[in-house]
């Protein structure tokens, strides 16, 4: 924000963008589910360019989309920041107020809806954090933060048939994803289950053939897999696909 402000003093043209990175699927503690979100500067200068001013290079080697975002969004994401350090803090009416904050200036963004449902819920407002959640999930129904936390919410409540259902759809929403099955891909990998990381990388390419970084892994676990004639095709495709998207 004090960057935007000092570049429209000197008279810059800017604009806020969320970049949308590779997810990462993580809990904290409490059962809380999180999900990374990034925002950064989109920068013309006249005759000269055009740049992306980014504090987190590492964000831009795993971005994958970016959205234009206005102002009002953009400080309604940054109470939201606000709001969820205060709660990890458990101080809960300070973080009430920048929750309420950020809903005002960003009534349709999920994951505030979904976050005020966690505040509500450490409060001991279940009904309260039951209809957050709700909320959430009535503008992203495929939301996983608000879905497990749902979850979690009827498990800690004793409502069982609600806590199959919900974790059931939580999890067929995210073995959707060809980011999550890229995520677990690399997961067994790493564990040295080769075939079982090639099914999860085709369902991945499958689902979005346009990422180089599948084509990669695949090449990558073919080589382990002592495939050379696949791994060379992979990774021809994996040099294509970047070509194309330049």
């Amino acid at each position: 924000m004090l960057y935007t402000a000092f570049a429209k003093r000197a008279g810059l043209n800017t604009n806020f963008q969320e970049v949308f990175k590779i997810p990462e699927w993580d809990t904290a503690n409490d059962e809380i589910y999180i999900q990374s979100r990034h925002v950064n500067i989109h920068l013309e200068i006249y005759k000269i360019g055009i740049y992306d001013v980014d504090i987190d290079r590492v964000a831009l080697n795993r971005s994958i989309d970016k959205k234009m975002l206005e102002e009002d969004h953009v400080i309604g994401l940054y109470y939201g920041n606000i709001a969820a350090e205060l709660l990890v803090e458990k101080q809960y009416e300070e973080a009430f107020k920048y929750f309420v904050k950020g809903i005002e200036l960003a009534p349709r963004e999920a994951d505030l809806w979904g976050n005020l449902g966690v505040l509500y819920r450490r409060a001991g407002y279940n009904d309260h954090a039951e209809k957050a959640y709700f909320k959430a999930l009535e503008l992203d129904m495929r939301n996983s933060s608000a879905l497990s936390n749902l979850t979690y919410l009827y498990q800690q409540t004793g409502n069982s048939s609600r806590v199959g259902f919900y974790r059931r759809l939580a999890k067929t929403y995210q073995a959707k994803n060809p980011y999550f099955r890229y995520a677990q891909a690399q997961i067994f990998l790493e564990r040295t289950q080769y075939k079982t990381a090639l099914d999860h990388i085709k369902y991945a390419i499958n689902k979005k053939e346009d990422e180089a970084r599948f084509y990669t892994l695949k090449s990558e676990i073919y080589t382990l897999l002592g495939n050379r004639r696949e791994a060379s095709k992979a990774m021809r495709m994996a040099e294509v696909v970047a070509s194309e998207t330049l």
